[in-house]
């Protein structure tokens, strides 16, 4: 395959080898629709992006940027503990991040100029991308690493991620120890990678023990809250079973609801109902009754993710990398042990 040029790219745009490089440098005097357009042509014809990026970054330093969905950034109180960790490493190794959001609506190539704009040196993805945003961002060919999500081209990118189905089966597995009989999982798997994996470890540990009831309550997720895929009549129709339950739920936020609709419903936890969560947020150690719930180390994943992403830098021909760090149940009072309840003796009634 032949070295695209600039007269390459000029001739597939019609336009002149100095506006080509005006555009591609981000310079003043080309219009954003023309910009995008020959940004799109490059990308289209295979261009080698490395020669700009590295004379960008010997002007302006080392820089990273951290892709984040924006309703995640807005709402979402685990992501920012992440960007917290990316930011700590970052300053420890001298180089800048910087955040960009994007949302459902915008236009998938509005970023890929201003990722040129920047120069940067690398890029973390928080969660996952949708194949239109990550596709174009892959052929740029920056290195790149993927935190606590999957993407379809798994395969030729780092990984960091949090042990979400061995903790989950781990916290299932202690339930049941404690005497749970009846276990529902709340959330629904199409979200996220990582509630998929979260499910399959609820799963698999209920199919050790044949004799517990699962259960599984969901509905598809909204566009813009994780508790819009949960059907409050549903959830409250649930909480009127009488069969003792633990509602094991996809994360944190998930659990909040839960104890919501608990509360409409004249349930009391943990004496009637159980709740587990997944994350540890900050409100987890402070609900009433206080969260029992996965502790995700959130600041250690966004320190480690740029570790990572500084070894990819470092050498681009490395095996790819799978990272994942430990997760423990932590436990509170919103799940009751039943096996260590005192429970009056004949004598006492």
């Amino acid at each position: 395959m032949s070295k695209v040029t600039l007269e390459t790219i000029a001739k597939k745009c019609g336009v002149s080898k100095g506006l080509v490089s005006l555009a591609l440098a981000g310079e003043y005097g080309v219009s954003a629709k023309k910009r995008s357009d020959i940004v799109v042509a490059a990308l289209q014809l295979g261009y080698d992006f490395q020669r700009l990026r590295r004379r960008k970054n010997d002007d302006q330093g080392r820089l990273i940027v951290v892709l984040v969905k924006t309703i995640d950034l807005q709402t979402d109180r685990f992501w920012p503990q992440i960007i917290k960790g990316i930011e700590r490493e970052a300053a420890a190794i001298h180089a800048r991040i910087s955040v960009r959001s994007w949302s459902e609506t915008a236009d998938p190539m509005a970023l890929i100029p201003e990722i040129l704009d920047a120069g940067c040196v690398g890029i973390l993805i928080v969660s996952e991308l949708p194949p239109e945003r990550f596709e174009p961002l892959a052929a740029l060919r920056i290195p790149m690493v993927l935190i606590d999500g999957k993407q379809r081209a798994d395969d030729h990118l780092d990984t960091v991620s949090v042990n979400n189905y061995a903790a989950m089966r781990l916290a299932v597995s202690e339930l049941i120890r404690r005497g749970a009989k009846r276990l529902v999982f709340v959330g629904d798997v199409s979200h996220a990678d990582s509630f998929n994996q979260r499910f399959l470890g609820f799963r698999d540990a209920l199919a050790f023990h044949p004799g517990i009831e699962g259960v599984f309550l969901t509905q598809p997720a909204g566009p813009t809250s994780l508790t819009d895929c949960l059907d409050w009549d549903a959830l409250c129709a649930d909480l009127d079973h009488r069969s003792p339950t633990v509602y094991v739920c996809a994360n944190d936020f998930i659990a909040e609801f839960v104890y919501r609709a608990a509360s409409a419903s004249g349930r009391r936890i943990p004496e009637e109902v159980g709740v587990f969560g997944f994350d540890d947020i900050s409100s987890a150690s402070t609900m009433i009754p206080p969260l029992s719930t996965v502790v995700v180390p959130k600041t250690a994943l966004g320190q480690k993710a740029v570790q990572v992403l500084l070894d990819r830098i470092t050498d681009r021909e490395a095996p790819y990398s799978r990272t994942e760090l430990m997760a423990f149940p932590c436990w509170r009072d919103s799940v009751s042990d039943e096996k260590r309840r005192v429970r009056p003796s004949k004598e006492s009634v």
